[in-house]
């Protein structure tokens, strides 16, 4: 009997990129991989968040649409209050529809990370209100509004780990299978062309009209691309969607996003073949005596 291989899964952040991994994980599903334990940021908090409560990447689309970001990233519901521009009170209200209350109704273990905005920890949680956390952990600061909770302002964990791969460790050991959904930096060719590293077309290019909010989030894309170098570093297997053309508010392209995972995924099989060995049964017994006496004689 062949054993399945354990591994734990970190889920990256990189907003509407990270449907992405709803694709990734089909892809290792139906190739036999299944992870013993996940760790998300962002999106990726969302999505491991799903998959641990049972929810199969068939199921997530229609999970997700209840979820109705295209309202979520609009200016539709501004708050201009001190802490942001929108409130996010409605899309907690929907991820508690489609997700447990709680951490113990997961079906394997899921923890996902936040950052304190006052004194700037990593927070990982892995206990009690599990649409409050993952919320936290998708709190864009300025644009949401933080959640208070334990005597904490938690907002958006790619602050501080954009890959959890650390995270996946600890919750349930090596090797980790990392995801990155961040948008790689483009490495000018010329001094007239700059080339994404994915091959995609750059968001932003040097004679090209910008927003603020490019110029915000792209800041945000190169703050976490170094900041996660390192994590991915450690993971046994890295697998990167081409979605470096998407900014993290393309919800209107999300079966493309989904796809761009489903076809990363398939890239890594190789890796993935190699990396995630099943382990050794160990042999018990008056067979495995035999057999090892055998041997000896030998």
């Amino acid at each position: 009997m062949t054993t399945k291989p354990m591994f734990s899964l970190a889920l990256g952040s990189g907003g509407a990129r990270g449907f992405a991994h709803v694709g990734v994980l089909d892809v290792l599903l139906r190739m036999g991989y299944r992870p013993s334990a996940i760790a998300g940021t962002i999106m990726g908090a969302l999505v491991g968040a799903l998959y641990a409560a049972g929810i199969a990447p068939a199921g997530m689309a229609e999970a997700i649409g209840l979820l109705d970001f295209k309202s979520a990233v609009s200016f539709t519901a501004l708050n201009l209050g001190p802490e942001s521009v929108l409130t996010a009170d409605a899309f907690e209200g929907r991820l508690r529809e489609v997700l447990p209350a709680t951490f113990a109704g997961l079906q394997i273990p899921f923890v996902c990370v936040t950052a304190d905005i006052i004194t700037g920890e990593r927070v990982v949680m892995s206990a009690g209100d599990l649409p409050l956390a993952v919320r936290a952990s998708m709190s864009i600061p300025v644009l949401y509004d933080p959640v208070r909770t334990d005597g904490r302002l938690l907002v958006d964990g790619g602050l501080v780990d954009p890959v959890p791969v650390g995270a996946a460790r600890a919750l349930g050991g090596d090797p980790v299978v990392a995801v990155d959904v961040g948008a790689l930096l483009a490495v000018p060719a010329t001094a007239e062309e700059g080339v994404d590293i994915r091959g995609s077309k750059p968001l932003l290019t040097p004679d090209g009209r910008t927003t603020a909010i490019q110029i915000g989030t792209r800041s945000f894309d190169i703050a976490s691309h170094w900041l996660g170098a390192a994590q991915l570093a450690t993971a046994a297997v890295v697998i990167t969607p081409d979605v470096g053309g998407y900014s993290i508010a393309d919800f209107v392209d999300v079966p493309a996003i989904i796809g761009a995972g489903t076809a990363a995924a398939e890239r890594a099989l190789p890796d993935l073949r190699a990396a995630l060995v099943p382990p050794a049964e160990p042999e018990r017994g008056l067979f495995s005596r035999l057999r090892r006496a055998l041997r000896g004689r030998g």
